[in-house]
């Protein structure tokens, strides 16, 4: 009878046949999580014991309104959706098509601001607006922090695989140009010598590769993804700071920062409460 009553298991039940019955090291990390109510939090347990599940539970326990779980790849999107009947996966723009034949990233909208184009992005943008549970890869989120808006703040943002989130932070602010790159759009590039040369090139170049990359999409030119590219390089470059440390020059140069302090705090500040969960060789235990 007290077992009905539990809160615990009584959220775990309403998650579906495949978890009516929570582990034991899951009612405990909860237990400890909701006692404290941390707002930041950090769930070390190993590979196995259902840490997706026991998130998704914890949302539950708190009331959350809205619940956002960050993986590093698409495939951990789709099973959290197979896995969670009211899940809704939200992709990036490259993976749905324009109107103009190429993908909402390059799409017509992009260049025309106010325009809607009918690419099913914005269908599922509409399903994520409306959603309870959404699954996004870090890029995503990041990229709509950075550069757009989330349309609504989640109560609990679930950091997955918490174990590389430094280096997917970092990779996130590394900025680099590419001469390659410039010579298949039939631009003259130099050989990168300095950071400091980059962005001196960045600079002048950038009004360019913009118009052209306007151009290109309006026109449907196959290319466009290309300027895209390129004119996302040199914004990129152009907003390195000066904690940035270069990592490559030649025909490649890259540089990135000490420490990914801009992704970091748009990443923590994004959501009311943070669930930061990893495998490790040891027992479950909260970090809070």
């Amino acid at each position: 009878m007290a077992q009905a009553t539990d809160p615990i298991s009584q959220v775990f039940t309403r998650l579906g046949p495949k978890y009516e019955t929570p582990r034991p090291i899951q009612s405990d990390l909860l237990r400890k999580l909701t006692e404290d109510r941390p707002k930041l939090a950090m769930v070390e347990a190993p590979t196995g014991i259902g840490k997706s599940a026991m998130a998704i539970a914890y949302g539950d326990l708190i009331e959350s309104k809205i619940t956002t779980v960050l993986t590093a790849t698409i495939s951990l999107q789709e099973q959290y959706a197979r896995d969670f009947y009211d899940m809704v996966v939200f992709k990036g723009r490259n993976n749905y098509e324009c109107e103009n034949g190429l993908s909402a990233a390059e799409g017509i909208c992009m260049s025309r601001p106010g325009y809607r184009c009918d690419s099913d992005y914005y269908v599922m943008r509409r399903e994520v607006e409306n959603a309870r549970r959404v699954a996004a890869n870090y890029a995503v989120h990041l990229n709509h922090l950075f550069y757009s808006r989330l349309d609504r703040k989640p109560d609990l943002l679930v950091c997955d695989e918490g174990h590389r989130l430094l280096d997917i932070l970092t990779q996130f602010e590394t900025v680099k140009l590419d001469a390659g790159l410039c010579r298949k759009l039939k631009m003259v590039a130099p050989t990168w010598i300095s950071l400091e040369h980059g962005v001196a090139w960045a600079k002048k170049e950038k009004g360019w590769v913009q118009a052209s990359m306007q151009d290109a999409i309006i026109n449907g030119d196959k290319k466009a993804k290309l300027w895209a590219q390129l004119y996302r390089q040199i914004t990129g470059i152009e907003g390195a700071g000066e904690d940035y440390i270069t990592l490559k020059t030649g025909e490649v140069l890259e540089a990135a920062p000490l420490w990914p302090r801009k992704a970091a705090h748009a990443l923590f500040r994004s959501a009311h409460n943070i669930l930061i969960q990893s495998a490790t060789l040891y027992g479950g235990h909260v970090l809070a």
